[in-house]
């Protein structure tokens, strides 16, 4: 029972970064409402500039079918599930870094919930792997 609800959980967690793509992708006007603005703080107009929206868009797509994947190996107690996790996790997390804008307003909508799970589940897989998974 805890196995599904935690491969839920991680599907779930890798959808959410179907919103990021979609922002990126501009199939969604951003309104400053939001929060997210898929400008970094390392780089000044960055959502402006090409071939960073672009690798945005492939490492989001990336993260959200490596979690999802990682739910269904879950379910189906893949041997690869550990590694696929904690890979998942880093990459995420430092998207959410990037994608940051620098301003600390509305952190919600700029994914730091989703930075904190990925936290989270890196410390559970190392503190407790026979457990987890």
């Amino acid at each position: 029972m805890t196995k599904t609800i935690l491969s839920i959980v991680l599907i779930l967690h890798g959808l959410v970064h179907i919103w990021y793509l979609l922002l990126l992708t501009k199939v969604v006007k951003f309104i400053p409402e939001m929060g997210w603005t898929g400008d970094s703080w390392l780089v000044s107009g960055s959502s402006e500039i090409i071939w960073i929206r672009y690798t945005g868009i492939i490492m989001y797509s990336l993260t959200c079918v490596l979690f999802v994947s990682s739910g269904i190996g879950l379910m189906s107690n893949s041997s690869i599930i550990r590694n696929l996790l904690i890979f998942s996790a880093i990459l995420s997390s430092i998207l959410i870094i990037f994608f940051f804008d620098g301003r600390f307003d509305m952190l919600v909508q700029k994914g730091f919930v989703g930075l904190i799970i990925n936290m989270i589940i890196i410390f559970l897989l190392y503190m407790y792997p026979d457990k987890i998974i």
